[in-house]
């Protein structure tokens, strides 16, 4: 008689066992599903969150080389060697990041979408700038190397200068441009 209610003890535990056991694997389930639900942002990094929205425009998120904040915007840079250089304004509205505008192949530029800061971008063809400064201020550089083959690639360069003021934006490129070799 002990045994048989030893051996129905210990069936009814290892059932139970399997049941939690069970469950668990459940609520794992639908959290993994959370992170892939497009409505569940607050579960994927920030980072995650850009490349997400990249990719839903259809651009590639590996093409990502650097991205800005500036008050609720965030200017994200992405170049590819066929088209170059393509700044994207998205903004960040209540915990979620919304697509703006997005520009292709640019190398000097003013760009604004609304009320987001003016964006210059200064990509210039002479290889041996070293500085660049607009309208007087020095704007912040990126640089990094892409690797077209094995055995050959591409130094790229660009400067960026933010602004609120309307009256910098560059109609007359040139003029307000200071290049330093």
């Amino acid at each position: 008689m002990q045994k048989l209610l030893l051996s129905v003890t210990v069936i009814l535990f290892l059932f139970g066992c399997s049941n939690e056991e069970s469950n668990d694997h459940t609520k794992n389930e639908s959290v993994v599903s959370e992170g892939v639900d497009e409505n569940a942002s607050e579960t994927l990094s920030f980072e995650e969150q850009i490349q997400k929205v990249i990719k839903a425009n259809s651009y590639n998120p590996e093409d990502i080389v650097d991205y800005d904040l500036k008050q609720d915007y965030i200017y994200v840079f992405l170049y590819n060697p066929t088209n170059g250089l393509s700044p994207a304004i998205l903004k960040n509205e209540k915990d979620k990041l919304v697509w703006i505008k997005s520009w292709d192949a640019i190398q000097t530029s003013s760009l604004s979408a609304g009320d987001a800061p003016i964006v210059t971008i200064v990509q210039p063809e002479d290889a041996d700038v070293k500085d660049v400064k607009i309208f007087g201020k020095s704007a912040r550089m990126t640089k990094f190397t892409i690797e077209i083959t094995e055995d050959f690639s591409k130094e790229v360069k660009y400067w960026v200068y933010y602004s609120k003021q309307p009256d910098e934006v560059l109609d007359n490129i040139t003029e307000n441009i200071e290049y330093m070799k």
